[in-house]
């Protein structure tokens, strides 16, 4: 997907090898030295983790960003700083991690292709994700005309808590 002039975009971060926060901030960093403008940020959320329970638990954070790369083009771009982190793309799913960054939302459009789904497919079932986006973008609008915000507070009846916990953590 083509696009002309910059695209908000809704990415989420998390880390759980090394020092996490610092590991986001890195990714940002990487980011932003490569044209992508950091327009607001979440806190940092302390969450266990899914799919295996036997590893440390994350960190995990959101920003909202403006960029004029394509979707697929900051998809590439996530990925090559995701290995410049150490993050080994062979890894098992559910594996631990200096960084995974994940494109929730790019702008109000729907891309469903074989490498690239947006939004998100699981954001609305991941707390760790969701939070920290609406903390991020809390007015962004997402295709349907819904607000970050309200599609946030309208999950959050549908989440078992019992199996995800979403700390915020202090500034």
């Amino acid at each position: 997907m083509a696009t002309t002039g910059k695209e908000n975009v809704v990415l989420a971060f998390g880390s759980n090898l090394g020092d996490g926060k610092k590991n986001i901030e890195s990714a940002m960093a990487a980011l932003e030295e490569n044209g992508v403008a950091i327009v607001s940020r979440s806190s940092f959320y302390k969450t266990k983790p899914m799919g295996n329970p036997n590893q440390p638990d994350f960190i995990n954070a959101a920003a909202l960003v403006a960029t004029e790369l394509s979707s697929r083009s900051l998809m590439k771009l996530c990925k090559r700083v995701e290995a410049s982190m150490g993050r080994d793309s062979d890894a098992p799913r559910w594996s631990a991690r200096p960084i995974d960054i994940d494109i929730l939302l790019y702008g109000n459009h729907t891309i469903d292709t074989p490498d690239l789904i947006i939004p998100h497919p699981r954001m609305g079932e991941r707390m760790f994700a969701l939070a920290p986006a609406a903390e991020a973008a809390p007015h962004f609008m997402m295709p349907g005309g819904v607000t970050l915000i309200d599609f946030f507070n309208s999950r959050l009846e549908r989440i078992d808590f019992s199996k995800q916990t979403v700390e915020k953590l202090p500034c």
